[in-house]
């Protein structure tokens, strides 16, 4: 086995010698992006005059993952060398003139232009005159003076926390108006990314990354229901930013990891080790390829860094946890020549009362005597096949195919997550016949009905289509045959699933409109 999957392999089971490497590899890719930063940013055609740049941002960034790194307990000697040699290169670029005068002459800027000396502070790294600029311009009020989304007032909250940790406590009165406290459907958070965005940084900044508990207001459950969702629509996408981002989110808030959690983390390594990076979501493969070697590796850079800074502050939040290293994380692994399987009972707590527990269960795999009773659907893998067609009809989705494939996790609780994203995925190319033969799917197959197929299901009925025509189809030109047809094929499979619905006995989903309705 090469290093490289051995690395894998150890990243799939959440070793922490493996984690320790990878986070390693992530501070030397930022130390690598430091330095190159200012022919990188030669090519980005930054706007005239503007007070925050691409590289502002970079420099932010990079002051995140020393933070995070530098909550790490038990850090190897490797990860401790990096980090320093990483803080030296950032110091001269988070305190620099410019910045110090930016500040001064805009001090609505010391929560963006001053977060890295923010972050580098609260790191054990400070700088008295630097500071002084910084407080000066919190203390102005001009910090304050301006309109901002929920999340965004929590990170200014947050920073403040960072520089007077009793500060943060007043958090909590930016709860009212957050994503964080409603409960989105996940069509809203899969339709529209920046919901998906803000959810995830009220979580960040409400948690302190995880080193307090999540506000008494937010409904876990619901929480819970609606990141597996979005996680969802993202797989189906293969957005590893935003992937990261919500896997990231789970850790900072405690929760357990679900299915959908370690399909996408399992999605998430096997890009990286083929790829040797985590692309961005907006990366082009074939602009890159029209430009100049050095013109293409700063395009490559800038959509890029983030993703790869995501999975490293990711493994550096999983080694948060002092647990992390032990097999009530990572599973049990036998000592067999295969390497074992993990534990379908894996769970652990930190010894910080402010991190919780996290508890991650790991579903077992279905026994023969199941295979062999219910082999009118063929086999297991023809199954997962068909739904992997149903959720990637255009076969671009490899890594999460080879995920799929390679799981260790029950073949039913994965297809349950593939129905959802093909089923968001139908619902959001507004192909209201797929999304509806995927409701029937969910009943053909007895999965569960997760979050996302109740959605749908509500979705689709409030298209106004009836089996009965007592409602009109949507308005088009001319009620041709195929609308029809499609008209009564929605309304009946909505029938057919209201009452997998009512048969289920489940009082949560018996309050879904669907099943009065239909």
């Amino acid at each position: 086995m090469t290093r490289e999957k051995s690395q894998a392999s150890g990243l799939h089971r959440l070793d922490r010698q493996a984690l320790d490497f990878a986070l390693v590899e992530t501070l030397q890719y930022a130390g690598n992006g430091l330095a190159h930063l200012p022919g990188h940013a030669r090519f980005w055609n930054e706007k005239a005059n503007v007070l925050e740049t691409f590289a502002d941002k970079v420099v932010a960034e990079t002051a995140l993952l020393v933070l995070l790194t530098d909550r790490v307990p038990g850090p190897s000697a490797a990860l401790r060398r990096v980090r320093m040699e990483l803080i030296r290169d950032l110091v001269p670029l988070a305190r620099s003139d410019r910045l110090r005068l930016l500040i001064m002459r805009y001090p609505q800027t010391a929560c963006s232009l001053g977060f890295a000396h923010t972050a580098l502070t609260a790191s054990g790294v400070p700088d008295d005159a630097f500071d002084a600029v910084v407080t000066s311009a919190f203390q102005s009020g001009q910090v304050y003076a301006t309109d901002r989304l929920p999340f965004r007032s929590m990170d200014v909250v947050w920073q403040e926390g960072l520089r007077s940790p009793g500060r943060l406590g007043c958090i909590q009165h930016q709860l009212e108006g957050s994503i964080l406290i409603a409960d989105p459907p996940p069509s809203a958070c899969s339709s529209i990314p920046e919901q998906a965005y803000a959810l995830t940084h009220a979580i960040f900044y409400t948690t302190d990354f995880g080193q307090r508990p999540l506000p008494e207001k937010v409904v876990r459950e619901r929480l819970r229901s609606t990141v597996d969702a979005v996680l969802a629509w993202r797989l189906a996408r293969e957005d590893f930013d935003l992937i990261g981002e919500l896997l990231l989110a789970v850790c900072c808030s405690g929760m357990e990891w679900s299915p959908y959690c370690w399909l996408a983390w399992r999605t998430l390594v096997d890009a990286r080790e083929q790829l040797g990076e985590v692309p961005g979501p907006n990366l082009d493969s074939l602009h890159r390829n029209t430009l100049s070697p050095v013109e293409a590796r700063a395009y490559a850079y800038r959509h890029t860094y983030h993703t790869m800074y995501v999975f490293g502050l990711l493994c550096a939040q999983l080694l948060g946890f002092p647990e992390t290293a032990s097999p009530a994380l990572a599973g049990q692994v036998a000592d067999d020549a295969d390497g074992g399987a993990l534990d379908c009972n894996a769970s652990y707590s930190s010894a910080s009362s402010t991190r919780g527990s996290l508890a991650i269960e790991w579903p077992e795999r279905s026994t023969g005597a199941e295979e062999a009773s219910e082999g009118s659907f063929g086999g297991h893998r023809d199954r997962l096949d068909r739904l992997l067609n149903f959720a990637d009809p255009e076969g671009t989705l490899l890594f999460l195919r080879g995920a799929v494939l390679n799981s260790d996790i029950d073949w039913k609780v994965v297809a349950g997550v593939l129905m959802d994203c093909a089923l968001v995925r139908s619902a959001r190319a507004y192909d209201l016949p797929r999304a509806a033969y995927g409701l029937l799917e969910v009943v053909r197959l007895s999965l569960p009905a997760s979050r996302v197929s109740l959605d749908v299901a509500e979705f689709l009925a409030r298209q106004q289509f009836r089996a009965d025509a007592t409602r009109h189809p949507l308005p088009v030109s001319q009620a041709t045959s195929e609308v029809l047809q499609a008209r009564d094929f929605i309304g009946s499979s909505l029938s057919v699933f209201a009452r997998f619905l009512r048969e289920s006995g489940r009082s949560d989903v018996m309050k879904s409109p669907v099943v009065n309705e239909y």
